[in-house]
């Protein structure tokens, strides 16, 4: 297995957009530049380690799931869960 910026990148593109997050608010908090993050997030552009672990510790992720995409089996269920009710929270906010 090996680092693929370009995955990578969208791991955190899809964790920024979780937590309804612009590119810019997201560089702001992780002090990087907007253009920076966008680099990261298409693939252009491989993140720091420094930047990997600042993004680890923001969306509370391991590591191992940024750079490679490996989850704890348990925590994979988890979070399809957790997607699952997102999912139908969503549909229930549209019928109020």
């Amino acid at each position: 297995m090996y680092f693929d910026p370009k995955m990578c990148g969208k791991r955190i593109q899809v964790l920024r957009k979780k937590k309804g997050l612009t590119q810019l608010q997201l560089s702001f908090k992780i002090n990087v530049s907007e253009s920076h993050l966008r680099a990261i997030e298409t693939g252009i552009r491989g993140a720091s380690i420094d930047l990997l672990i600042e993004c680890s510790e923001f969306f509370q992720v391991s590591l191992d799931y940024l750079v490679l995409g490996k989850t704890d089996p348990d925590k994979a269920e988890m979070m399809m869960q957790l997607d699952i009710l997102s999912n139908h929270i969503d549909q229930l906010r549209k019928l109020i």
